[in-house]
């Protein structure tokens, strides 16, 4: 009897037994995504600066796109720093993001890890729409998360197994020539069969289990049994849910308008083949205090920014004298200004910008760097000392293509003269002039002169 209790029982080959017949929660990828968006005190800080920030350096709403990052082999998955995607085309109305752009970003991601020693990678994609009072993804934003979604979500990949349904109507079973069929009534239904082959194995079970039988009727009596079986046992069929998510926000410049924020979730079907994803919105964002946070100051952010960003010139208010003299009037000049700033023209009155922001001077970047690549082939080609002149001047220019004030794009130039020829311009001369003046009125002899007479 032992040896019988130790032998392979060769019914199991022919039955999946269901572990218990009680009903179990149905576990979903959902249930195992994060509920929240966690994020750390300071890349939270650089998320809300971002879009500010460029508005100040442009003085324009612009929209502006980045990624999230988090660390490798966090489990809850934290924001720790933001990536600004790098030569993006920043507009009033939108931002288009390609598959090519995703790639771009962790090439450069890499760069920042190797530099930094640290091991991120790209989680989600937040953006900004500018001043806008109402955050809501549009039709181009959902095609963007789309494209970072598919491109992202196999750095957050899991898999779960949920139960599948291979019959999903009304129930038939059959039994005919040593066959157990079940079908449902439509087409879209599985056919589930059970087919008994009739060996010596077969009647080596039937004598096992107490059945008694001819050798002719072995398989009927087989039948029978498992039939038996079936009728009192659950059969669960499971398929692997492959998933993955990313994080998603949308942010205003104006100030205390809560950002739209979400989780996109992308699941594929391992047996059925089905791919789906969903936007899960009205996420709420938990800020975390972690160690060796990143640090995001004015100045770092800013560099960051102009380092991956062609950004437009800054547009201007001015004081003009109109056509009929009146003077200091304020106004917007409106769309006039980008036009005029492209051309580097002054206003059409009589005098030209003022006001509280004096607008750049306007420099065409690809002439700049067409330029410049020449003084470098030219500068191997020849030994005239001149072309070292040619050279520091071309530097120059690019250094006033580079600043976003016309009062520091004065000051370039200015420092530049000075250190090259001792030549000052006119207002550093007429100070000059007005400190000795101020000076010689001072001193005591000449008060002592003055008191005397």
């Amino acid at each position: 009897m032992k040896n019988n209790e130790q032998q392979f029982d060769e019914l199991d080959e022919l039955l999946v037994q269901a572990e218990n017949n009680h009903e179990k929660r149905i576990v979903s990828p959902k249930d195992l995504i994060p509920k929240k968006m966690p994020i750390t005190l300071g890349a939270h800080k650089k998320l809300e600066m971002i879009g500010p920030l460029i508005k100040e350096l442009t003085g324009r709403d612009y929209e502006w796109s980045a990624y999230f990052l988090t660390q490798q082999g966090d489990p809850n998955y934290v924001i720790r720093d933001l990536l600004i995607q790098k030569g993006q085309d920043i507009t009033l109305g939108t931002v288009k993001i390609s598959g090519d752009d995703v790639a771009k970003a962790n090439n450069q991601l890499e760069e920042k890890n190797n530099a930094n020693g640290s091991n991120l990678y790209i989680i989600g994609w937040p953006h900004g729409h500018g001043d806008a009072r109402h955050l809501g993804p549009s039709s181009v934003d959902m095609e963007n998360f789309e494209t970072v979604l598919n491109s992202v979500s196999l750095n957050t990949e899991q898999h779960i197994n949920i139960p599948l349904k291979l019959i999903e109507t009304q129930i038939t079973k059959n039994r005919e020539n040593g066959r157990i069929r079940f079908s449902g009534r439509s087409v879209d239904d599985a056919i589930i069969e059970y087919v008994l082959n009739h060996d010596k194995r077969l009647e080596r079970i039937l004598k096992r289990n107490g059945v008694d039988f001819q050798k002719e009727n072995a398989k009927d009596k087989a039948v029978h049994l498992l039939n038996s079986l079936l009728d009192t046992t659950q059969i669960n069929y499971y398929q692997s849910h492959i998933f993955g998510f990313a994080y998603y926000a949308i942010m205003s410049n104006i100030p205390n308008i809560k950002p739209y924020t979400a989780i996109g979730l992308s699941t594929e079907k391992a047996i059925t083949k089905g791919n789906s994803s969903e936007l899960i919105d009205k996420v709420e964002i938990s800020k975390v205090f972690v160690k060796n946070d990143i640090e995001v100051t004015r100045q770092s952010l800013e560099e960051e920014i102009k380092a991956n960003i062609d950004l437009p010139k800054k547009w201007v208010f001015v004081n003009w004298k109109g056509a009929k003299g009146k003077k200091g009037k304020y106004v917007s000049v409106g769309a006039n200004a980008q036009k005029w700033d492209a051309q580097g023209y002054y206003a059409q009155y009589d005098n030209h910008y003022g006001g509280t922001y004096q607008n750049a001077f306007y420099l065409s970047r690809p002439f700049l760097k067409t330029l410049e690549g020449k003084v470098n082939e030219y500068e191997k080609r020849t030994d005239d000392p001149s072309i070292g002149e040619i050279k520091s001047f071309v530097k120059m220019m690019v250094k006033l293509d580079e600043s976003y004030r016309r009062d520091e794009q004065m000051q370039i130039m200015d420092s530049y003269f000075q250190s090259k020829y001792g030549l000052k311009t006119k207002e550093a001369q007429e100070r000059e002039k007005k400190e000795i003046k101020e000076k010689e009125e001072n001193r005591p002899e000449e008060k002592v002169e003055k008191k005397e007479k």
